[in-house]
């Protein structure tokens, strides 16, 4: 896993972020690491120098060679007599006078080297420096300083160093502090007979002190205090009273919206000859799972005596017997009545 990083106790000790090297910036197979932290290998081709002149050569540089190939050379400085009379023998004519020859006539247009360097443009090999033609990191003159150690780096970020640790603990009791810099002790000792054996916490209870783990919907600070944690993440599963309708509080029928219609109470009319109602049953009838009926009980005291029975002129049981008055137009066989 690459790391570009390190961060020791909130302190940074490397940060390579915002390094902006890449393969194309180093020669090939030179090798740096990258702001990822990965490692970078070059891949810039490196400059070849040619070892003597060419002219279909590729390699930018030539410089060596042509320092080699000018000192090499046997030039014979022609005077200006010489040079006058290769012009007449050429027909240019002579010099021009002050013996200054013009670069258009193949001289250099002024009388001392420095003056013929500047018509022409040209320095001496001795005007450039060794790099110029070495092309050397080494042939540098003031060349920055590149720390090579994190001594040598001004500590700006506040890096903690060994000196600025002097004086705190390493160890508690031979233990060391873990990942996140805590050091877990084991308290012994506390029984009752002054050490030996390690102190149990008891849990809790309504009769017992004792200790207690933070469960949810709680919080404690470093300092011990426990808290409710009622915020309004915690409380998203809860209504609001003032988010209730008024029937969640009062319960009454009165307080619902939207109420169904509901039609009011049937009331039984009277029955007459001409509307199906309601009777009441009244005297000498007899109701029985809801049936209405006449007996002979119902009978004989609606008439308050026992009817006859029977067609025989004698009349058993206890019978009033009222005084029949036959009219005399009517016709009675054999003078009997029957009463039915």
């Amino acid at each position: 896993m690459a790391v570009n990083k390190i961060i020791y106790n909130g302190a940074t000790l490397v940060d390579l972020t915002s390094d902006t090297v890449t393969a194309d910036d180093l020669a090939a197979g030179v090798t740096a690491t990258g702001a990822d932290g990965k490692p970078v290998v070059g891949l810039l081709p490196k400059v070849a120098i040619d070892n003597e002149l060419s002219l279909t050569s590729t390699n930018p540089v030539q410089n060596k060679t042509i320092t080699a190939a000018l000192s090499n050379l046997d030039i014979d400085i022609a005077t200006n007599d010489e040079i006058d009379n290769a012009l007449n023998l050429a027909g240019s004519g002579d010099l021009p006078t002050g013996g200054i020859v013009p670069i258009a006539m193949g001289g250099t247009g002024a009388t001392t080297t420095a003056g013929a360097r500047t018509n022409l443009g040209v320095s001496a090999t001795a005007d450039f420096a060794n790099v110029a033609f070495s092309g050397a990191y080494d042939d540098l003159t003031g060349k920055p300083a590149i720390p090579s150690r994190t001594s040598d780096l001004a500590n700006n970020s506040g890096y903690i160093t060994s000196s600025a640790l002097s004086g705190y603990a390493k160890s508690v009791n031979g233990t060391f502090p873990d990942s996140s810099g805590n050091v877990t002790i084991s308290v012994s000792g506390g029984g009752s007979s002054g050490g030996g054996s390690n102190y149990t916490l008891p849990t809790a209870s309504s009769s017992t002190l004792g200790g207690v783990k933070i469960g949810s919907g709680l919080t404690i600070n470093t300092n011990g205090v426990v808290s409710a944690d009622v915020t309004a993440s915690t409380l998203t599963a809860y209504a609001k009273t003032t988010d209730l309708s008024v029937v969640a509080k009062s319960g009454s029928y009165n307080d619902l919206s939207n109420k169904p219609t509901i039609p009011s109470a049937y009331t039984l009319p009277n029955a007459t000859s001409s509307t199906l109602g309601g009777v009441k049953v009244g005297s000498n009838i007899s109701v029985s799972n809801g049936t209405i009926s006449v007996t002979k009980s119902n009978v004989t005291s609606a008439l308050g005596y026992t009817p006859a029975t029977t067609n025989n002129a004698s009349f058993t049981g206890t019978t009033m017997v009222q005084t029949l008055t036959v009219s005399s137009v009517l016709n009675i066989p054999g003078g009997s009545i029957w009463i039915e």
